[in-house]
């Protein structure tokens, strides 16, 4: 093996590490942004490691089950 084919091969090592680690932290925020509106299934951060795509797609469709403060009728001051 000649010494540019390992410093090759070294180099698409780091570019792959890199590739993969940027991969995870965009697919933590889009996993947070499921947290936020309510779903905390593992699975949901799978679908966004595997398909990011589909998982930003999914994240703006699905419905937000999370508990906020959202005021009533009843909580509106009368004018």
């Amino acid at each position: 093996m000649k010494s540019g084919d390992t410093f090759l091969a070294l180099l698409a090592i780091i570019v792959l590490t890199a590739i993969i680690y940027v991969k995870y932290y965009i697919t933590k925020q889009i996993y947070e942004a499921y947290n936020l509106k309510g779903y905390d299934n593992k699975k949901y951060f799978w679908i966004s490691f595997f398909f990011t795509t589909i998982g930003l797609l999914l994240v703006i469709a699905l419905p937000n089950k999370a508990k906020t403060n959202q005021l009533s009728s009843n909580d509106l001051p009368e004018l």
